[in-house]
């Protein structure tokens, strides 16, 4: 495949995701090429959830030699700044929590520390926000990210896919690779 035909793939895949956010039952608002920090996201989706949730993406297309580890920790960070400098009131007061999702699609897979990273994820102590990573192999629609949150009731467990920001990113995630 030609520098031109990948473009044009990358291009299409960006607009296929764009496409897709724009029809869910709950819209996204959606802004291409949105400078933040030192990086840019080729697709920046913002939208109200509910009362209480907010749902942001950060949208990274590029290849294995382009997401490294440290410089994926690095764009998500920086988009968990973005959103967090938004909101005047600290994270251990807020009611209303923002999801800040990075989602990383590859022509060509990722590296062994990169997926590492995706699978490695944990939910912050202190509440306030709610961050996730997804890394997607578009070649081969592979994707690896947080689990399941699950809940806990007296003896029993069970999982809440729309209320919760991890489940519910999981889910879009899953729908979209469906497509």
């Amino acid at each position: 495949m030609s520098s031109i035909d990948c473009l044009i793939f990358k291009n299409m895949y960006c607009t296929k995701f764009s496409d897709f956010l724009v029809k869910q039952k709950k819209a996204f608002r959606v802004e291409k090429n949105l400078l933040f920090g030192m990086f840019k996201a080729n697709i920046y989706a913002y939208r109200r959830y509910n009362l209480l949730g907010r749902d942001y993406l950060f949208i990274h297309e590029g290849n294995s030699e382009l997401f490294s580890r440290d410089k994926c920790f690095a764009m998500h960070e920086a988009a968990r700044k973005y959103v967090n400098d938004q909101y005047k009131i600290p994270k251990i007061f807020r009611f209303v929590v923002p999801n800040i999702v990075s989602i990383f699609l590859s022509d060509n897979g990722f590296s062994e520390a990169a997926i590492e990273l995706a699978l490695q994820q944990t939910r912050p102590w202190q509440g306030g926000e709610a961050h996730d990573m997804f890394f997607i192999d578009t070649s081969t629609k592979e994707c690896f990210g947080p689990d399941f949150h699950e809940v806990r009731l007296n003896t029993d467990s069970f999982t809440v896919n729309k209320v919760d920001p991890t489940n519910r990113s999981i889910e879009l995630v899953a729908d979209f690779l469906k497509q």
